[in-house]
């Protein structure tokens, strides 16, 4: 993207630069992050589509359980 590297008025950003973020974030792995309709996170590698992880909140994680209910209703 073309953010500044550099912003006017010696702004604070200025003490680390849009170009040594990016560099220093260039050999990160791609992941694609998906909210699931499960109530969990679901982290995938961008690259060969594996699982890398899934989070819970734990104020879902109690009801887990009920989703495999065959009455289970959707709760938002």
């Amino acid at each position: 993207a073309p953010y500044l590297d550099l912003w006017p008025n010696n702004a604070a950003e200025n003490s680390n630069p849009y170009s040594q973020f990016k560099l220093a974030q260039n050999q990160r792995l791609p992941v694609i992050y998906v909210g699931a309709n499960d109530g969990m996170l679901h982290a995938f590698n961008a690259l060969n589509g594996e699982e890398i992880f899934s989070y819970i909140p734990s104020k879902v994680f109690n009801k887990l359980n009920q989703l495999t209910s065959p009455s289970y209703q959707h709760r938002f």
